[in-house]
């Protein structure tokens, strides 16, 4: 299965108030592989943290991709997901160097 969604709304803590934000969900049946990727505006870069993941207990992983002038992409990947678990990761921004916002 495969869901893709636009939802700007989602990010007004992270993009408006400059707060963290959480992109987690949580399952009722377990999920055996599960990719959560959120892609940032231009111009912005981000600290990462996982949520409801544990090194060396969790199989996961978390990768920031930052390719030159494109938009700064994060990546999570996690395997064998039990049910009810809260997973995802936690966003906190950080600019690029020389980038300017209005």
């Amino acid at each position: 299965m495969v869901i893709e969604k636009e939802w700007p709304e989602k990010c007004a803590p992270l993009m408006r108030e400059r707060r963290p934000d959480e992109f987690a969900v949580t399952f009722a049946g377990g999920i055996e592989y599960l990719e959560y990727v959120v892609v940032l505006p231009d111009g912005f870069d981000t600290y990462c943290d996982a949520i409801g993941l544990v090194k060396g207990r969790d199989d996961y992983s978390i990768a920031i991709k930052r390719t030159g002038a494109a938009p700064v992409e994060v990546r999570l990947v996690a395997r064998g997901i039990p049910s009810q678990q809260r997973v995802g990761m936690r966003l906190d921004l950080k600019e690029k160097t020389g980038a300017r916002h209005r």
